[in-house]
């Protein structure tokens, strides 16, 4: 739905209020406030904001934005208010999208296309910042499991350090593998998950070496922004990482502070070879299988037989015992002891792990019902990581049991423009709209 100006190719601007709608990179600011917006509320708002000032059919605007695709008319409903809220309307007032009983919406606020040339350039950072990113599952040139667990690591690994960043809305890796071994091309598939830029590359075995070859793409005009390629051993492939992701960010927000920068150049481990058992238990954990599961723990131990200051390992041999707890592979009695000795190893290394108050959260949640300390739990790894997908969940999942469904909501809501293909996102959503008759 990105809408450009015929005479020159240039994407449009569009000001209303104190607003800034700019249509090329899918952005919305107040001010200098970027506004965080799921894709499919931005191409409503698109699409209001080009007619504005014209009664628009809630039958078109089904058909236009959810082309066609099956949608309940409620969902139209849902992301009108989201909308509304981001654009501070609250207590019934229709500043900006009025409703037009039994017909549509209609946009009421003087829009207006930005053209002058000196009004772009005090734009609030429309051209010199992007707030959106995919990274892509680094493709491999050769079936080889060895590989596939190294470049879907590498791509995990970047995921988590780049969703450090406030500022950066970097979508969960849930999301974008299932565009794994894809060949759509890196412009349409950052238009469909409506964010402005896509992070694409391969790996590859060079003798001892890796090679690793990464594009930054404009999803807007599909123009390259940065492309690197590099040789490296094993050895060398956490630094590797972080300088990748400190190069992508300094591309996109130019202005990082120093905190930032600090934050993608957290480590877990300095020891390379405890760093790629670790990778390959996640590789084997995301299987779900009783054999990926029990593999997976394997490989999690041999990481803190390594290095046994590694606190995030010490939480994935924890969830391993609570997975093959909640698929039913082993008993509660036969996994509890486990899980709760790995994650108090795990806090005293690092009590601000976001992944290991999560489960703490979830054992004081469905074992032991401490309503109280299940909720801190939750909110403080919210607090530490506010894109970790799996808080949000639970804490929604939590929310929801406890009938506070307008809280449960807007987690959701907040998951899902990080993870919009989240299945159970999506359920939990489901789930929220039934019990609120909706």
């Amino acid at each position: 739905m990105t809408q450009t100006n015929s005479s020159n190719n240039i994407p449009k601007i569009y000001r209303f209020g104190s607003f800034w709608l700019d249509a090329g990179t899918r952005r919305l600011w107040e001010n200098s406030r970027a506004v965080k917006l799921a894709a499919r509320a931005f191409d409503i708002l698109l699409y209001l904001v080009e007619r504005h000032g014209t009664v628009v059919e809630r039958e078109e605007l089904l058909q236009k934005v959810w082309h066609e695709d099956f949608v309940e008319d409620a969902n139209l409903t849902v992301h009108i208010g989201s909308l509304r809220r981001a654009l501070g309307e609250e207590h019934g007032e229709e500043r900006f999208i009025a409703t037009i009983f039994r017909r549509g919406y209609c946009f009421v606020a003087p829009v207006r296309e930005v053209k002058d040339e000196a009004e772009l350039k005090v734009a609030p950072q429309l051209a010199q910042s992007v707030t959106s990113l995919a990274v892509l599952p680094l493709q491999i040139s050769e079936k080889d499991e060895e590989m596939e667990y190294l470049a879907d690591g590498v791509t995990e690994t970047l995921i988590s350090s780049l969703s450090k960043l406030a500022q950066l809305k970097v979508l969960a890796s849930s999301t974008v593998f299932r565009y794994k071994q894809t060949q759509r091309e890196a412009q349409e598939i950052g238009n469909e998950l409506g964010v402005a830029t896509i992070l694409t590359g391969k790996l590859r075995r060079v003798g001892d070496d890796l090679l690793i070859s990464v594009e930054l793409v404009n999803t807007a005009d599909g123009r390259q922004l940065w492309g690197e390629q590099y040789h490296q051993l094993f050895t060398g492939i956490i630094e590797l990482q972080e300088k990748i992701a400190l190069t992508i960010t300094e591309k996109l927000l130019p202005h990082l502070s120093e905190t930032d920068k600090i934050h993608l150049k957290t480590r877990y481990t300095e020891n390379s070879e405890a760093y790629r058992a670790f990778m390959m238990g996640q590789h084997f954990s995301n299987k779900r299988t009783k054999k990926g599961l029990e593999k997976g723990l394997e490989y999690f131990q041999k990481a803190v037989d390594l290095d046994p200051a590694y606190a995030l390992a010490h939480v994935w041999i924890a969830y391993s015992y609570y997975f093959l707890d909640s698929y039913y592979h082993l008993s509660h009695e036969e996994t509890l002891p486990h899980v709760v000795e790995s994650l108090n190893r795990a806090f005293a290394l690092d009590p601000n792990l976001p992944e290991a108050h999560v489960l703490s959260g979830i054992l004081k949640f469905i074992y032991e019902w401490n309503w109280s300390q299940a909720e801190a739990e939750f909110q403080k790894a919210i607090e530490v990581d506010p894109n970790n997908i799996l808080a949000r969940n639970w804490y929604a999942n939590f929310l929801r049991t406890h009938k506070r469904f307008d809280e449960a909501w807007r987690q959701l809501n907040r998951g899902l423009e990080i993870d919009p293909l989240s299945l159970s996102l999506n359920i939990l959503m489901g789930g929220v709209f039934y019990f609120q008759k909706r």
